[in-house]
């Protein structure tokens, strides 16, 4: 397995930082899944004054605090939490820069981000960056995980499963869009890949709210 996080991570940080001027050090920060925050975290929300991480497994606790020692950490389940979310509530917080690292394939209940993300509009500021775990291909054959994927592609249908960059962004466009988000920029890069499939993308999106 070849992990280009790192990598990537940087690529999208200066992205972030040169290309859509935010500044990443003064952004309200969430990660969803944070797990240890060893994977990408560091590099992304370095330097950062205001970070709020969710994982659910208090086994990775002591290590995500050792990692973000002034970071709001809770110990909890990303999905619940987000979907509890309410712009409504008086006590609501919204985010500059939120990252959705969630596991691949299915998890419990859920599937890669595709519950999530039909609530992200109630995390997010009213201009903000999104950046989400994308898998073009499935690196297993798992019938559920594949009728899922299906479904929430709207068929896309080829033998192999592949899921192509247009009908991707396409699908997610739609997503953002009917919870009044505009896509107005966005970076796709690879991740991770092993035996020559890059089953494993990042999809950082910039985002602003319709008036």
């Amino acid at each position: 397995m070849n992990n280009k996080s790192e990598k990537a991570i940087i690529y999208l940080r200066n992205t972030i930082e040169s290309d859509w001027l935010f500044d990443i050090s003064n952004m309200r920060c969430l990660e969803l899944f944070s797990r240890t925050g060893d994977w990408h975290t560091k590099t992304l929300f370095k330097d950062c004054k205001d970070v709020t991480l969710l994982e659910i497994d208090g086994k990775y606790e002591d290590k995500l605090r050792s990692n973000f020692p002034d970071a709001e950490i809770r110990i909890t389940d990303s999905i619940d939490w987000s979907m509890s979310m309410s712009r409504g509530d008086k006590n609501h917080q919204s985010y500059d820069i939120v990252s959705i690292d969630n596991p691949l394939g299915r998890y419990g209940n859920y599937c890669e981000n595709f519950e999530v993300i039909k609530h992200v509009n109630n995390l997010l500021a009213d201009e903000s960056v999104l950046l989400i775990n994308i898998v073009p291909q499935p690196y297993s054959n798992n019938w559920p995980w594949q009728r899922i994927r299906s479904s929430f592609f709207e068929d896309y249908g080829p033998a192999d499963n592949y899921v192509n960059f247009e009908k991707i962004i396409k699908t997610y466009r739609k997503i953002l869009n009917d919870q009044g988000l505009d896509i107005k920029d966005y970076e796709y890069i690879c991740r991770e890949y092993a035996e020559d499939l890059d089953y494993f993308y990042y999809l950082c999106l910039k985002l602003k709210r319709k008036l």
